[in-house]
């Protein structure tokens, strides 16, 4: 028996020139542009990492969604900052900046006499940051500058302070990206960073695959898998294949000391009672700056077959039918 068919507009493509909820959403947090996929105030489209830091990642959520999203970050955030230990007076790199998640908030805890410096590859996102930095009383200022965690922008032995969230995890040497990190910081100088480790969630991720946990789906799903597959290395090559034990390797053979680990795994995740709104995000969203979201690759994959399978995969997911995943992270500390 085939399940009744959700609401397709859970999943179809927005009206032309309607901004998306999340964009909405970011406008009253204040936390993007208002504008589907364009710079703030403008109508020029936004490179790739930008577009999926004030659109893509948000494609498909509620403002409910997106408020939640914001405070997981914060959290992520603070606790980035809470372990770099940042001192009035600091000059503090935050690589990777995006739109300025941890350079923002750092601004206010090294005060007047300090400096915050926001390095990323993404011209866009650096400007979605200095537009946020309103000048205020007794904060430090704030320098933006282009380039990339391979070869940051700064002089040897310069910086008291390094943080970043989910850097290292986008290069594919991940050791050199960690020497890059020693070589700016001063002697006794401090790195804090978080990072995700993929490699558990893909490894539960395969094994429900084997299983035939998705034969119901076929052959629509094989298909969808199979151009997954074909372009893996390019779209999430390097979020995968290592773990927190390579990650600690690579921060002692740069020459760091006292590696401060702090691991959290947590497994059996499940949706017990999925919303729609849920599931439309998950299949809206995109994963990473990297990749499609699933209801992109099943356009490009199955034409005029992905409304009707969209439907039948959403309608899989609402019925709670949803396997146990699995979710690891780490945050380090470490001296130079």
């Amino acid at each position: 028996m085939v399940a009744p068919p959700l609401n397709r507009a859970l999943y179809a493509r927005g009206r032309k020139g309607e901004p998306p909820a999340s964009a909405i959403a970011a406008a009253q947090l204040g936390t993007g542009p208002v504008t589907s996929g364009t710079s703030h105030g403008t109508d020029r489209k936004l490179d790739r990492w930008a577009d999926w830091l004030v659109r893509g990642r948000d494609r498909g959520a509620t403002e409910v969604q997106v408020r939640r999203v914001h405070r997981s970050l914060a959290r992520v955030r603070d606790r980035i900052l809470r372990e770099a230990r940042l001192r009035p007076g600091e000059r503090v790199v935050d690589l990777g900046a995006g739109t300025g998640l941890l350079a923002l908030e750092a601004r206010k805890r090294v005060k007047g006499s300090g400096g915050v410096v926001a390095v990323d590859g993404s011209a866009d996102a650096l400007s979605e940051c200095r537009r946020q930095a309103e000048p205020a009383a007794d904060v430090a200022p704030l320098a933006c500058v282009g380039g990339d965690a391979l070869h940051i922008p700064l002089a040897s032995q310069s910086v008291d302070v390094v943080m970043t969230r989910s850097v290292l995890i986008y290069l594919a040497d991940k050791q050199a990206g960690v020497r890059e990190l020693y070589r700016v910081l001063k002697p006794r100088g401090r790195v804090s960073i978080f990072e995700p480790i993929n490699e558990v969630s893909e490894q539960v991720r395969n094994r429900v695959r084997a299983s035939g946990f998705y034969d119901g789906l076929q052959p629509e799903w094989g298909e969808i898998q199979n151009y997954y597959e074909a372009r893996k290395e390019d779209w999430w090559g390097t979020l995968v294949g290592w773990d927190e034990r390579e990650l600690i390797g690579w921060f002692e053979a740069a020459g760091f000391a006292r590696v401060k680990v702090s691991y959290e795994l947590i497994t059996g995740l499940r949706v017990r009672k999925p919303k729609k709104t849920d599931i439309a995000a998950g299949i809206r969203g995109r994963p990473n700056p990297n990749t499609p979201s699933y209801e992109e690759v099943a356009r490009e994959v199955l034409g005029d077959r992905a409304d009707d399978y969209l439907e039948r995969y959403a309608q899989f997911l609402l019925n709670g039918e949803g396997p146990r995943s699995a979710s690891a992270s780490v945050y380090l500390v470490a001296n130079r």
